[in-house]
Protein backbone atom coordinates (compact mmCIF):
# COMPACT_ATOMS: atom_id res chain seq x y z
CA UNK A 1 0.00 0.00 0.00
CA UNK A 2 2.85 2.75 0.84
CA UNK A 3 4.90 1.73 -2.58
CA UNK A 4 1.52 2.38 -3.89
CA UNK A 5 0.59 5.56 -2.23
CA UNK A 6 4.42 6.64 -3.43
CA UNK A 7 3.73 5.96 -6.76
CA UNK A 8 0.35 8.07 -6.85
CA UNK A 9 2.74 10.62 -5.56
CA UNK A 10 5.29 10.50 -8.16
CA UNK A 11 3.34 10.85 -10.92
CA UNK A 12 1.16 13.56 -9.62
CA UNK A 13 4.36 15.57 -9.12
CA UNK A 14 5.46 14.50 -12.60
CA UNK A 15 2.32 15.29 -13.79
CA UNK A 16 2.49 19.54 -12.11
CA UNK A 17 6.19 19.48 -13.67
CA UNK A 18 4.75 18.66 -16.71
CA UNK A 19 1.99 21.50 -16.21
CA UNK A 20 4.95 24.10 -15.20
CA UNK A 21 6.64 23.53 -18.41
CA UNK A 22 3.56 23.55 -20.27
CA UNK A 23 2.70 27.01 -19.24
CA UNK A 24 6.30 27.87 -19.36
CA UNK A 25 5.24 27.08 -23.40
CA UNK A 26 2.62 29.36 -23.81
CA UNK A 27 4.68 32.17 -22.33
CA UNK A 28 7.72 32.32 -20.43
CA UNK A 29 6.52 35.42 -18.26
CA UNK A 30 3.26 33.66 -17.34
CA UNK A 31 5.56 30.53 -16.61
CA UNK A 32 7.61 32.48 -14.25
CA UNK A 33 4.69 33.26 -12.16
CA UNK A 34 3.06 30.11 -11.92
CA UNK A 35 6.12 28.96 -11.08
CA UNK A 36 7.29 31.18 -8.30
CA UNK A 37 3.57 30.57 -6.78
CA UNK A 38 4.00 27.23 -6.15
CA UNK A 39 7.41 27.38 -5.08
CA UNK A 40 6.26 30.11 -2.11
CA UNK A 41 3.62 27.81 -1.14
CA UNK A 42 5.97 24.56 -1.24
CA UNK A 43 8.76 26.49 0.83
CA UNK A 44 6.24 27.93 2.73
CA UNK A 45 4.05 25.30 4.13
CA UNK A 46 6.58 22.48 4.23
CA UNK A 47 8.30 25.64 6.85
CA UNK A 48 5.30 25.95 8.73
CA UNK A 49 4.79 21.94 8.83
CA UNK A 50 8.19 21.29 10.33
CA UNK A 51 7.72 24.67 13.06
CA UNK A 52 4.68 23.10 14.29
CA UNK A 53 5.86 19.37 14.22
CA UNK A 54 8.61 19.36 15.70
CA UNK A 55 7.60 22.40 18.32
CA UNK A 56 10.54 24.36 16.95
CA UNK A 57 10.89 27.39 19.43
CA UNK A 58 9.52 29.94 16.57
CA UNK A 59 5.96 31.72 16.84
CA UNK A 60 5.01 28.94 19.79
CA UNK A 61 2.44 30.90 20.98
CA UNK A 62 0.31 30.17 17.44
CA UNK A 63 1.37 26.48 17.10
CA UNK A 64 -0.74 23.42 17.57
CA UNK A 65 1.62 20.62 17.06
CA UNK A 66 1.36 17.97 14.14
CA UNK A 67 2.10 20.96 11.72
CA UNK A 68 -1.35 22.61 12.68
CA UNK A 69 -1.76 26.68 13.67
CA UNK A 70 -4.03 27.81 15.82
CA UNK A 71 -4.59 30.55 13.45
CA UNK A 72 -6.18 27.82 10.72
CA UNK A 73 -7.84 26.06 13.63
CA UNK A 74 -10.82 24.82 11.39
CA UNK A 75 -7.55 22.69 9.30
CA UNK A 76 -7.45 20.26 12.14
CA UNK A 77 -11.09 19.56 11.82
CA UNK A 78 -11.56 19.03 8.18
CA UNK A 79 -8.07 16.84 8.27
CA UNK A 80 -9.63 14.70 11.60
CA UNK A 81 -13.02 14.32 9.51
CA UNK A 82 -11.40 13.36 6.64
CA UNK A 83 -8.97 11.29 8.20
CA UNK A 84 -11.57 9.21 9.77
CA UNK A 85 -13.27 8.75 5.62
CA UNK A 86 -10.17 6.94 4.77
CA UNK A 87 -11.13 4.70 7.44
CA UNK A 88 -14.34 3.99 7.65
CA UNK A 89 -15.62 5.38 4.10
CA UNK A 90 -17.24 8.42 3.06
CA UNK A 91 -20.36 7.37 3.99
CA UNK A 92 -18.93 8.70 7.96
CA UNK A 93 -18.75 12.36 6.93
CA UNK A 94 -22.71 12.87 7.37
CA UNK A 95 -24.28 15.69 4.73
CA UNK A 96 -25.19 18.00 7.46
CA UNK A 97 -21.46 17.96 8.78
CA UNK A 98 -19.00 20.94 7.84
CA UNK A 99 -18.30 21.55 4.15
CA UNK A 100 -18.78 17.88 3.23
CA UNK A 101 -17.96 18.62 -0.24
CA UNK A 102 -14.58 19.04 0.38
CA UNK A 103 -13.97 16.71 3.31
CA UNK A 104 -15.16 14.31 1.04
CA UNK A 105 -12.71 15.44 -1.46
CA UNK A 106 -9.39 15.88 0.59
CA UNK A 107 -10.59 12.02 2.17
CA UNK A 108 -10.01 10.78 -1.46
CA UNK A 109 -6.99 12.45 -1.58
CA UNK A 110 -5.16 11.51 1.23
CA UNK A 111 -6.26 7.45 0.12
CA UNK A 112 -4.64 8.28 -2.72
CA UNK A 113 -1.41 9.97 -1.69
CA UNK A 114 -1.20 9.76 1.94
CA UNK A 115 -2.54 10.96 5.23
CA UNK A 116 0.04 13.45 6.32
CA UNK A 117 -1.27 16.88 7.34
CA UNK A 118 1.07 17.90 4.26
CA UNK A 119 -1.78 16.41 1.75
CA UNK A 120 -3.67 19.12 2.08
CA UNK A 121 -0.80 21.47 0.82
CA UNK A 122 0.01 19.00 -2.17
CA UNK A 123 -3.65 19.27 -3.07
CA UNK A 124 -4.00 23.24 -2.84
CA UNK A 125 -0.69 23.57 -4.95
CA UNK A 126 -2.49 21.05 -7.71
CA UNK A 127 -5.50 23.12 -7.63
CA UNK A 128 -3.88 26.27 -7.94
CA UNK A 129 -2.08 24.87 -10.60
CA UNK A 130 -4.96 23.54 -12.28
CA UNK A 131 -7.23 26.93 -12.37
CA UNK A 132 -3.74 28.91 -13.76
CA UNK A 133 -3.90 26.33 -16.58
CA UNK A 134 -7.17 26.75 -16.90
CA UNK A 135 -7.22 30.53 -17.24
CA UNK A 136 -4.10 30.46 -19.60
CA UNK A 137 -5.77 27.63 -21.74
CA UNK A 138 -8.91 29.76 -22.53
CA UNK A 139 -7.46 33.26 -22.59
CA UNK A 140 -4.85 31.82 -24.90
CA UNK A 141 -1.56 34.74 -24.13
CA UNK A 142 0.04 35.42 -27.43
CA UNK A 143 3.27 35.68 -25.41
CA UNK A 144 3.29 40.24 -25.94
CA UNK A 145 3.21 41.06 -22.17
CA UNK A 146 1.52 44.23 -23.23
CA UNK A 147 -1.34 41.93 -24.89
CA UNK A 148 -1.16 39.32 -22.13
CA UNK A 149 -1.22 42.07 -19.62
CA UNK A 150 -5.15 41.45 -18.19
CA UNK A 151 -4.14 37.43 -17.52
CA UNK A 152 -0.56 38.37 -15.78
CA UNK A 153 -2.22 40.53 -13.27
CA UNK A 154 -5.08 37.70 -12.66
CA UNK A 155 -2.05 35.88 -11.68
CA UNK A 156 0.00 37.28 -10.29
CA UNK A 157 -3.01 37.91 -7.84
CA UNK A 158 -3.55 34.17 -7.33
CA UNK A 159 -0.23 33.26 -7.30
CA UNK A 160 1.03 35.89 -4.34
CA UNK A 161 -1.34 37.55 -2.75
CA UNK A 162 -0.26 37.00 0.92
CA UNK A 163 -3.98 35.32 1.65
CA UNK A 164 -4.40 32.93 -0.49
CA UNK A 165 -0.94 31.64 -0.11
CA UNK A 166 -1.25 31.73 3.69
CA UNK A 167 -4.32 29.30 3.31
CA UNK A 168 -2.71 27.04 0.93
CA UNK A 169 -0.26 25.68 3.72
CA UNK A 170 -2.96 23.80 5.47
CA UNK A 171 -5.84 21.73 4.66
CA UNK A 172 -8.21 24.31 4.42
CA UNK A 173 -11.27 24.50 1.95
CA UNK A 174 -10.22 28.15 0.80
CA UNK A 175 -8.44 27.22 -2.11
CA UNK A 176 -11.24 24.69 -3.50
CA UNK A 177 -13.67 26.64 -2.45
CA UNK A 178 -11.66 29.56 -4.51
CA UNK A 179 -11.40 27.35 -7.71
CA UNK A 180 -15.03 26.29 -7.69
CA UNK A 181 -15.73 30.09 -8.01
CA UNK A 182 -13.49 30.72 -10.68
CA UNK A 183 -15.10 27.76 -12.47
CA UNK A 184 -18.89 28.84 -12.03
CA UNK A 185 -17.63 31.76 -13.72
CA UNK A 186 -16.29 29.97 -16.86
CA UNK A 187 -19.13 27.75 -16.75
CA UNK A 188 -21.34 31.05 -16.81
CA UNK A 189 -19.07 32.42 -19.58
CA UNK A 190 -19.96 29.90 -21.94
CA UNK A 191 -23.61 29.43 -21.23
CA UNK A 192 -24.60 33.03 -22.04
CA UNK A 193 -21.83 32.73 -24.92
CA UNK A 194 -24.18 29.75 -26.14
CA UNK A 195 -27.39 31.91 -26.04
CA UNK A 196 -26.02 34.69 -28.11
CA UNK A 197 -24.16 32.73 -31.24
CA UNK A 198 -22.40 33.89 -34.07
CA UNK A 199 -26.10 34.17 -35.54
CA UNK A 200 -27.61 35.42 -32.71
CA UNK A 201 -29.52 32.54 -31.67
CA UNK A 202 -29.19 29.63 -29.23
CA UNK A 203 -26.36 26.83 -29.78
CA UNK A 204 -28.09 23.94 -27.83
CA UNK A 205 -25.03 21.81 -28.02
CA UNK A 206 -22.64 24.39 -26.55
CA UNK A 207 -25.19 25.63 -23.69
CA UNK A 208 -26.56 22.00 -22.66
CA UNK A 209 -22.42 21.42 -21.88
CA UNK A 210 -22.31 24.69 -20.24
CA UNK A 211 -25.48 24.18 -18.06
CA UNK A 212 -24.33 20.25 -17.43
CA UNK A 213 -20.89 21.97 -16.11
CA UNK A 214 -22.80 24.49 -14.16
CA UNK A 215 -24.80 22.15 -12.49
CA UNK A 216 -21.92 19.90 -11.00
CA UNK A 217 -20.28 23.21 -10.06
CA UNK A 218 -23.09 24.36 -7.87
CA UNK A 219 -23.17 20.57 -6.29
CA UNK A 220 -19.53 21.34 -4.95
CA UNK A 221 -20.21 25.23 -3.96
CA UNK A 222 -23.40 24.40 -2.24
CA UNK A 223 -21.61 21.66 -0.56
CA UNK A 224 -18.72 23.53 0.83
CA UNK A 225 -20.79 27.10 1.30
CA UNK A 226 -24.66 26.86 1.02
CA UNK A 227 -25.92 30.55 1.12
CA UNK A 228 -22.67 31.29 -2.11
CA UNK A 229 -24.89 29.10 -4.31
CA UNK A 230 -28.12 30.77 -3.01
CA UNK A 231 -26.45 34.56 -3.92
CA UNK A 232 -25.07 33.04 -7.52
CA UNK A 233 -28.94 32.05 -8.24
CA UNK A 234 -30.12 35.21 -7.70
CA UNK A 235 -27.14 36.83 -9.68
CA UNK A 236 -28.29 34.24 -12.76
CA UNK A 237 -32.04 34.99 -12.44
CA UNK A 238 -30.87 38.96 -12.56
CA UNK A 239 -28.93 38.44 -15.51
CA UNK A 240 -30.61 36.36 -17.84
CA UNK A 241 -32.94 38.74 -18.84
CA UNK A 242 -30.03 40.72 -20.22
CA UNK A 243 -29.22 38.30 -22.36
CA UNK A 244 -32.87 37.66 -23.95
CA UNK A 245 -33.40 40.59 -24.64
CA UNK A 246 -30.66 41.16 -27.04
CA UNK A 247 -30.79 41.86 -30.73
CA UNK A 248 -32.21 40.31 -32.91
CA UNK A 249 -35.26 39.80 -31.45
CA UNK A 250 -36.19 36.82 -33.66
CA UNK A 251 -34.45 34.55 -31.40
CA UNK A 252 -36.35 35.63 -28.30
CA UNK A 253 -38.70 32.55 -27.45
CA UNK A 254 -35.25 30.35 -27.72
CA UNK A 255 -33.40 32.76 -25.52
CA UNK A 256 -36.36 33.01 -23.23
CA UNK A 257 -36.43 28.84 -22.83
CA UNK A 258 -32.66 28.69 -22.75
CA UNK A 259 -33.13 31.25 -20.02
CA UNK A 260 -35.86 29.69 -17.69
CA UNK A 261 -34.06 26.30 -17.73
CA UNK A 262 -31.18 27.76 -16.19
CA UNK A 263 -32.16 29.01 -12.74
CA UNK A 264 -33.92 25.36 -12.39
CA UNK A 265 -31.01 23.68 -13.16
CA UNK A 266 -28.72 25.53 -10.86
CA UNK A 267 -31.22 24.96 -8.17
CA UNK A 268 -31.15 21.44 -8.58
CA UNK A 269 -27.31 21.61 -8.03
CA UNK A 270 -27.97 23.76 -4.91
CA UNK A 271 -30.43 21.16 -3.70
CA UNK A 272 -28.23 18.12 -4.27
CA UNK A 273 -24.94 19.54 -3.14
CA UNK A 274 -26.39 21.42 -0.03
CA UNK A 275 -27.29 17.76 2.30
CA UNK A 276 -29.64 18.18 4.76
CA UNK A 277 -29.27 21.81 5.80
CA UNK A 278 -32.17 21.98 2.84
CA UNK A 279 -33.79 18.67 2.63
CA UNK A 280 -33.49 16.78 5.98
CA UNK A 281 -33.73 13.13 5.97
CA UNK A 282 -36.60 11.96 8.00
CA UNK A 283 -34.95 8.48 9.05
CA UNK A 284 -31.96 10.45 10.44
CA UNK A 285 -33.34 12.08 13.95
CA UNK A 286 -29.39 13.81 14.11
CA UNK A 287 -30.50 15.29 10.62
CA UNK A 288 -33.98 16.19 11.47
CA UNK A 289 -32.63 17.81 14.93
CA UNK A 290 -29.82 20.02 12.81
CA UNK A 291 -32.66 21.15 9.97
CA UNK A 292 -34.96 22.31 13.08
CA UNK A 293 -32.39 24.82 14.27
CA UNK A 294 -31.47 25.40 11.06
CA UNK A 295 -34.88 26.95 10.04
CA UNK A 296 -33.44 30.63 10.02
CA UNK A 297 -30.81 30.37 7.71
CA UNK A 298 -32.75 28.02 5.35
CA UNK A 299 -33.68 29.35 1.86
CA UNK A 300 -36.31 27.87 -0.89
CA UNK A 301 -37.22 29.39 -4.10
CA UNK A 302 -40.59 30.76 -2.13
CA UNK A 303 -38.88 32.68 0.40
CA UNK A 304 -39.69 36.45 0.32
CA UNK A 305 -38.04 38.93 0.13
CA UNK A 306 -38.97 40.20 3.73
CA UNK A 307 -37.76 36.87 5.06
CA UNK A 308 -34.64 37.14 3.66
CA UNK A 309 -34.06 40.23 5.23
CA UNK A 310 -34.47 38.94 8.37
CA UNK A 311 -32.09 36.31 7.67
CA UNK A 312 -29.65 38.43 6.78
CA UNK A 313 -30.06 40.59 9.77
CA UNK A 314 -30.03 37.11 12.01
CA UNK A 315 -26.91 35.77 10.41
CA UNK A 316 -25.03 39.50 11.21
CA UNK A 317 -26.14 39.22 14.95
CA UNK A 318 -24.71 36.20 15.30
CA UNK A 319 -21.40 37.83 14.49
CA UNK A 320 -22.24 40.84 16.62
CA UNK A 321 -23.50 39.43 19.60
CA UNK A 322 -20.25 37.00 19.69
CA UNK A 323 -17.58 39.29 18.86
CA UNK A 324 -14.02 37.80 18.26
CA UNK A 325 -10.52 39.94 18.85
CA UNK A 326 -11.21 41.44 15.19
CA UNK A 327 -15.17 42.73 15.57
CA UNK A 328 -15.40 45.56 13.80
CA UNK A 329 -19.05 46.17 15.16
CA UNK A 330 -19.75 47.11 18.85
CA UNK A 331 -23.11 44.59 20.37
CA UNK A 332 -24.99 47.93 21.26
CA UNK A 333 -25.36 48.07 17.70
CA UNK A 334 -28.04 45.74 17.60
CA UNK A 335 -31.47 47.03 18.30
CA UNK A 336 -33.42 45.80 21.14
CA UNK A 337 -36.64 44.36 18.74
CA UNK A 338 -36.01 41.16 17.96
CA UNK A 339 -37.12 42.63 14.39
CA UNK A 340 -33.55 43.10 13.67
CA UNK A 341 -31.08 46.46 13.63
CA UNK A 342 -32.35 50.16 13.10
CA UNK A 343 -32.27 50.97 9.83
CA UNK A 344 -29.50 53.71 10.27
CA UNK A 345 -27.59 51.31 12.02
CA UNK A 346 -28.15 48.92 8.63
CA UNK A 347 -26.06 51.90 6.11
CA UNK A 348 -23.50 52.27 8.65
CA UNK A 349 -22.81 49.30 9.14
CA UNK A 350 -22.43 48.55 5.51
CA UNK A 351 -20.36 51.40 4.84
CA UNK A 352 -17.93 50.20 7.89
CA UNK A 353 -18.11 46.87 5.96
CA UNK A 354 -16.80 47.83 2.70
CA UNK A 355 -14.09 49.88 3.90
CA UNK A 356 -13.06 46.75 5.38
CA UNK A 357 -13.36 44.73 2.53
CA UNK A 358 -11.01 47.05 0.17
CA UNK A 359 -8.97 49.17 2.74
CA UNK A 360 -5.97 48.40 4.49
CA UNK A 361 -7.49 48.13 8.54
CA UNK A 362 -4.39 49.96 9.91
CA UNK A 363 -5.64 52.75 7.66
CA UNK A 364 -9.21 52.18 9.50
CA UNK A 365 -7.75 51.89 12.79
CA UNK A 366 -5.84 54.85 12.45
CA UNK A 367 -8.29 57.43 11.57
CA UNK A 368 -10.80 55.58 14.18
CA UNK A 369 -13.12 54.03 11.98
CA UNK A 370 -12.73 50.39 13.16
CA UNK A 371 -11.48 49.72 16.60
CA UNK A 372 -9.69 46.19 17.77
CA UNK A 373 -6.63 45.11 19.75
CA UNK A 374 -6.84 41.34 18.12
CA UNK A 375 -5.36 40.10 14.94
CA UNK A 376 -2.56 38.36 16.93
CA UNK A 377 0.17 40.35 15.08
CA UNK A 378 -0.63 39.43 11.40
CA UNK A 379 -2.93 42.29 10.63
CA UNK A 380 0.22 43.84 8.55
CA UNK A 381 0.44 40.88 6.34
CA UNK A 382 -3.13 41.53 5.73
CA UNK A 383 -2.83 45.46 4.78
CA UNK A 384 -0.21 43.96 2.27
CA UNK A 385 -3.09 41.67 1.45
CA UNK A 386 -5.43 44.19 0.52
CA UNK A 387 -3.06 46.59 -1.13
CA UNK A 388 -2.27 43.85 -3.94
CA UNK A 389 -5.80 42.82 -3.88
CA UNK A 390 -7.08 46.27 -4.85
CA UNK A 391 -3.90 46.71 -6.93
CA UNK A 392 -4.80 43.81 -8.81
CA UNK A 393 -8.71 44.93 -9.12
CA UNK A 394 -8.11 48.53 -10.25
CA UNK A 395 -5.56 47.38 -13.09
CA UNK A 396 -8.38 44.55 -14.09
CA UNK A 397 -11.15 47.18 -14.21
CA UNK A 398 -9.14 49.93 -16.01
CA UNK A 399 -8.18 47.20 -18.52
CA UNK A 400 -11.17 46.46 -19.12
CA UNK A 401 -12.41 49.55 -20.19
CA UNK A 402 -9.56 50.02 -22.19
CA UNK A 403 -10.24 47.08 -24.00
CA UNK A 404 -13.84 47.24 -23.94
CA UNK A 405 -14.55 47.16 -27.18
CA UNK A 406 -13.10 43.72 -27.53
CA UNK A 407 -16.15 42.01 -25.11
CA UNK A 408 -18.41 41.72 -27.72
CA UNK A 409 -20.68 38.38 -26.64
CA UNK A 410 -19.55 38.16 -23.13
CA UNK A 411 -21.48 41.49 -22.64
CA UNK A 412 -24.21 39.01 -20.46
CA UNK A 413 -20.89 37.15 -18.52
CA UNK A 414 -19.56 40.68 -17.85
CA UNK A 415 -22.77 41.81 -16.16
CA UNK A 416 -23.04 38.59 -13.92
CA UNK A 417 -19.69 38.64 -12.68
CA UNK A 418 -20.49 42.29 -11.53
CA UNK A 419 -23.88 41.64 -10.38
CA UNK A 420 -21.94 38.71 -8.56
CA UNK A 421 -19.09 40.84 -7.38
CA UNK A 422 -21.22 43.72 -5.75
CA UNK A 423 -23.95 41.58 -4.37
CA UNK A 424 -21.14 39.50 -2.43
CA UNK A 425 -19.19 42.43 -1.41
CA UNK A 426 -22.88 44.19 -0.35
CA UNK A 427 -23.60 41.35 1.62
CA UNK A 428 -20.53 40.34 3.05
CA UNK A 429 -19.36 43.71 4.09
CA UNK A 430 -22.82 43.88 6.36
CA UNK A 431 -23.53 40.26 8.00
CA UNK A 432 -19.63 39.71 8.86
CA UNK A 433 -18.01 41.75 11.46
CA UNK A 434 -15.66 40.00 12.27
CA UNK A 435 -12.30 40.79 10.48
CA UNK A 436 -10.89 37.45 10.70
CA UNK A 437 -13.37 35.75 9.29
CA UNK A 438 -13.93 38.39 6.61
CA UNK A 439 -10.63 38.28 5.37
CA UNK A 440 -10.69 34.48 4.44
CA UNK A 441 -14.65 34.99 2.61
CA UNK A 442 -13.65 38.18 0.45
CA UNK A 443 -12.39 36.66 -2.33
CA UNK A 444 -15.41 35.37 -2.85
CA UNK A 445 -16.39 38.94 -3.58
CA UNK A 446 -13.02 39.15 -5.47
CA UNK A 447 -12.38 36.12 -7.79
CA UNK A 448 -15.49 36.87 -10.05
CA UNK A 449 -13.86 40.26 -11.27
CA UNK A 450 -10.94 38.11 -11.70
CA UNK A 451 -12.28 36.55 -14.66
CA UNK A 452 -13.03 39.51 -16.45
CA UNK A 453 -9.46 38.84 -17.85
CA UNK A 454 -11.48 36.33 -20.52
CA UNK A 455 -14.27 39.06 -21.62
CA UNK A 456 -11.10 40.81 -22.87
CA UNK A 457 -8.61 38.18 -24.52
CA UNK A 458 -7.23 39.28 -27.83
CA UNK A 459 -9.32 38.28 -31.04
CA UNK A 460 -6.78 35.80 -32.52
CA UNK A 461 -6.72 37.85 -36.24
CA UNK A 462 -5.60 40.99 -34.30
CA UNK A 463 -2.68 39.66 -32.44
CA UNK A 464 -0.93 37.34 -35.08
CA UNK A 465 3.08 37.92 -35.31
CA UNK A 466 4.03 40.18 -37.62
CA UNK A 467 5.88 38.84 -40.59
CA UNK A 468 9.73 39.03 -40.45
CA UNK A 469 11.56 41.47 -42.14
CA UNK A 470 14.03 39.69 -45.03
Amino acid sequence: MILLVLLVDCVVGLALLGSLRWLRRQSGDIGFVVTLGVAVRAVLGLGLFWVSYLNLPILRSLQLGNGFWSVMIDATQYHAVASRAVESGLSSIAPGSASPFYTKLLSLWMRAVGMGPAAGLFLNICVFVGVCMLLVRLFRPTGQRRTDLPLLVVLLALSFLPGLIINATQPLKDDVFLALILLMCVAARALFRSMVGANGGVQWGAWGVGLAALVAIMYGVAGIRGYYAIIAWACFIVSLPAIVLLPPRRHTVARTTAAVLVPVAVWLGYWAGSGSYYWPNAADPEQVALESQADDRRLSPSTTFGEVSRLIDTARRGFVTSPGDTSLAPVSEVHPDPGGVVERSRLTALVIGVCAVVVPISVLKAVSIVQFDGGRGLLPISDIDTALMDLSLVALCWLTVRRRHLIGRDGGFVFFVLVLAVTTTALLSYVVTNFGTMFRLRYMAVAPLWTLALAIRPKLSSCAPEASVR
